[in-house]
């Protein structure tokens, strides 16, 4: 990976402002500042260095990917959510399968309001909760049914999603451990 990383031309080492989640488009939503997008990217497809204006949630469905951050790489598998902050440089590649997710962007003026309360999307993260997967996959199944109601349980468990992320994440910070690890431990113990 980094001798193709170093292959890579110097027009291709700046990164790219990328406005919307790169990769094939299928179905979308927009609303109140929250956009939900099912995105299909090909067998082995690569993205150069880019970043977005907005934060990002990218849960796979299907698939698997690497992100290229500066600080490494990471693998991330189908059930895995990947939060990308706004202005993150990073890089995608796809393995053989490709890839197919579910991209939550959340825009101003509602990023604003969400962030005065978390700031679980200052940072990224990759998670593979079960509580979260379940969240996401409900929101997917609204947007492949897209009926009337829909949009408003989309709305709804993607505040529900981020307010449980917020939730564990502040845990971690306080305890060093999310509760169900600690619970785990005891467990074992």
């Amino acid at each position: 990976l980094v001798r193709c990383m170093n292959h890579i031309t110097k027009r291709e080492r700046t990164p790219i402002r990328s406005s919307i989640p790169l990769g094939a488009n299928c179905r979308s939503l927009e609303i109140d500042g929250i956009s939900w997008r099912e995105v299909v990217h090909k067998p082995n497809q690569r993205y150069q260095r880019h970043y977005h204006n907005n934060p990002t949630l990218a849960f796979i469905v299907k698939g698997s990917s690497a992100e290229i951050l500066s600080k490494g790489s990471i693998h991330c598998s189908a059930q895995n959510l990947i939060i990308m902050p706004a202005g993150e440089v990073h890089a995608n590649h796809y393995d053989q399968a490709g890839c197919l997710s579910l991209v939550i962007e959340i825009k101003p003026p509602r990023l604003e309001s969400i962030t005065s309360h978390s700031k679980v999307l200052d940072q990224f993260s990759l998670n593979s909760g079960t509580a979260s997967s379940i969240l996401l996959s409900k929101i997917y199944k609204e947007l492949l049914v897209m009926d009337t109601a829909s949009p408003l349980a989309m709305e709804g468990l993607t505040l529900e999603l981020i307010s449980d992320l917020s939730r564990s994440s502040s845990r971690v910070a306080k305890h060093g451990r999310p509760r169900w690890l600690s619970q785990a431990f005891d467990y074992v113990h």
